[in-house]
């Protein structure tokens, strides 16, 4: 009995002794690991204060050497070099850009020459694009399509094309012309440039009116693409009021592009807007010779210019049954050098009409209903 008590306390004596071993270590552990983790925060806190008096004497290097103080500008090729040169890191060139006040930018032609060893794009990248106060950017290329094309190749960054497109041209205007039309398809489509640079400008001009499609075919861009499709996105992109001007060179080529199904209603009604005439001519030489059913064009014209209240009838039309189904709003009819109308009656059922203009040259059939016209009180200008 007494063997085994001896053995039992023996036992439990050397388990106390390891419990206590494993105690031990795990506290030394646990104060190595504190131990270490304070030396770090130490050094870390070391290093940070090293790195930013690091930080601010090279950047007050930077600021003493490349910004004037009496315009609050860097001088952004200067700097450029040597940040390539010298490898700044990027924190501290852009923490000297940031004291750069300037809302505009005119780079200058000889870029490129300046900034020999270096690149154009990552000059705008590293200089331009990070200007805190920057609005505008003009020079360096002549136009918004020369930037785009140089976008397109990879020298230009997005940014940079925003901020040059930003204030380019007239204030809610964008002429396009021919030129410019081969100056962006050659690195791509129109469709392609629009979709970029339209929401950055305002309106749209197109100067060469008729010269944007194929002589081989009206429905296809010059450079690729379907002239429907790319109405269809300028006027989708353009703020309103939406007005489009040019394109096609007459006024019934964009009903005849509607009927084709070659544009929708809403790019119709966008290169109508803000026609302010009164009077709108139908029948000419143009219109008889494409064909162009008179009262179906009036029909679908008429809506898209509120103004009109005037119609001037084209002097080789034979026939106005049309204009029996004229809006009440029409309340004058010109009939002038009509030669070729032999039956004048449909204009007495005219709801709205109010004064009828003609002359020697109106086929003398029109003398027959005067009376009748001035009966529903019509009034008769004889021109």
């Amino acid at each position: 009995m007494l063997v085994d008590l001896l053995k039992r306390e023996n036992d439990e004596l050397k388990e106390e002794k390891h419990n206590y071993a494993e105690e031990m270590n795990t506290v030394f552990k646990r104060q190595k690991s504190e131990l270490e983790k304070a030396e770090k925060k130490i050094n870390d806190i070391m290093q940070a204060k090293m790195d930013s008096i690091s930080f601010k004497a090279e950047r007050n290097a930077l600021l003493d050497k490349y910004y004037d103080l009496s315009t609050c500008e860097c001088d952004l090729i200067g700097l450029y070099k040597y940040c390539k040169v010298y490898r700044v890191p990027e924190d501290v060139r852009r923490s000297v850009l940031a004291a750069d006040t300037r809302k505009e930018l005119t780079l200058p032609a000889t870029l490129e020459e300046d900034i020999r060893g270096g690149s154009v794009r990552e000059f705008l990248e590293w200089m331009v694009v990070p200007l805190p106060g920057l609005k505008t950017i003009t020079g360096l290329f002549d136009s918004v399509e020369s930037c785009y094309v140089q976008y397109k190749k990879g020298i230009v960054p997005l940014p940079v094309l925003q901020s040059y497109c930003k204030d380019y041209g007239d204030k809610g205007q964008y002429n396009f012309t021919k030129e410019d039309l081969l100056t962006v398809t050659a690195v791509g489509t129109c469709l392609e440039y629009f979709t970029t640079v339209l929401p950055l400008l305002g309106g749209v001009t197109f100067l060469d009116k008729g010269r944007y499609t194929l002589p081989e075919d009206r429905r296809t861009m010059i450079g690729g693409g379907s002239v429907g499709e790319f109405l269809t996105t300028v006027v989708d992109l353009l703020p309103e009021p939406k007005h489009v001007e040019g394109f096609y060179k007459y006024l019934y080529e964009y009903y005849l592009a509607y009927k084709a199904g070659d544009i929708s209603h809403d790019v119709l009604k966008v290169f109508c807007y803000e026609e302010d005439d009164n009077e709108l001519f139908v029948g000419s030489s143009r219109h008889l010779s494409a064909g162009i059913p008179l009262g179906d064009y009036c029909k679908v014209m008429l809506p898209l210019f509120p103004r009109v209240t005037c119609i001037e009838v084209g002097e080789k039309v034979d026939n106005i049954d049309w204009c029996a189904t004229l809006p009440e709003r029409i309340t004058e009819v010109n009939v002038t050098v009509c030669t070729a109308i032999k039956d004048f009656t449909p204009l007495l059922a005219m709801k709205g009409l109010r004064q009828v203009d003609y002359d020697s040259g109106t086929n003398r059939s029109f003398q027959s209903i005067i009376d009748q016209l001035k009966n529903k009180g019509v009034s008769m200008k004889e021109c």
